[in-house]
């Protein structure tokens, strides 16, 4: 039976935003459990494989409701902390046979239409991990990509090796160089869809509340 997989990247220290943006509220709903719920949306009938990637200290666990009894935490590990979050992909795809659908916490103007589109541009190319670009010029973003199982060996390559992870963008750039990687750049009616926030400044100030505050 198809399957489908994805990984939330959730557990990021958030030291420019000064809170957790896990657990900042965007129209009313934690931003950690929007993204939960687009993940699903996008997914439609087809059985997912969810999993949240976050540190064990923000107790995302512990405010799952019933509706989240199929999500698989990938805890960060205290000693990996600064790894970042390739280290976390690389987890995630030893987990399934398939590729991963990534996004980040960070992004409220994510849809489900946009997912959709996404896996399925990836699934007619499964040999190649795909990447959303936009902008001009285009800029990939990597926390809005699907990585195909053939980045799997690179990957725990890294994670086994216990060095220094490269930075996202340095190695899209490569596979993109060597066919390994594809880009779907957005057309202008979609710009903004990857817009993240890391300061305080870029929360709408009616936005600005979080999960547990009143």
């Amino acid at each position: 039976m198809k399957q489908r997989a994805a990984l939330l990247l959730a557990g990021g220290v958030s030291r420019r935003m000064g809170r957790d943006k896990a657990l900042l509220k965007w129209r009313g709903e934690p931003m950690w459990r929007r993204q939960v719920r687009l993940l699903r949306e996008a997914a439609e009938d087809v059985p997912l494989h969810l999993m949240v990637g976050c540190r064990e200290a923000q107790n995302l666990h512990r405010m799952s409701g019933s509706d989240d009894v199929e999500v698989e935490w990938l805890f960060d590990p205290v000693s990996e902390a600064e790894t970042g979050p390739l280290a976390v992909v690389a987890r995630a795809l030893s987990r399934t046979s398939g590729g991963v659908l990534v996004i980040a916490v960070d992004m409220p103007n994510l849809d489900a239409e946009l997912l959709r589109a996404l896996w399925a541009r990836a699934e007619q190319d499964p040999d190649r991990s795909w990447v959303v670009a936009e902008g001009s010029p285009a800029q990939v973003e990597p926390l809005c990509a699907v990585y195909s199982a053939g980045a799997r060996r690179e990957l725990m390559g890294y994670a086994a090796g216990g060095g220094r992870w490269p930075a996202l963008r340095q190695i899209w750039t490569r596979w993109m160089a060597e066919g390994k990687a594809a880009t779907w750049e957005l057309d202008a009616a979609s710009a903004g869809k990857l817009r993240n926030c890391n300061l305080p400044e870029d929360w709408p100030e009616d936005e600005a509340s979080s999960e547990g505050e009143t």
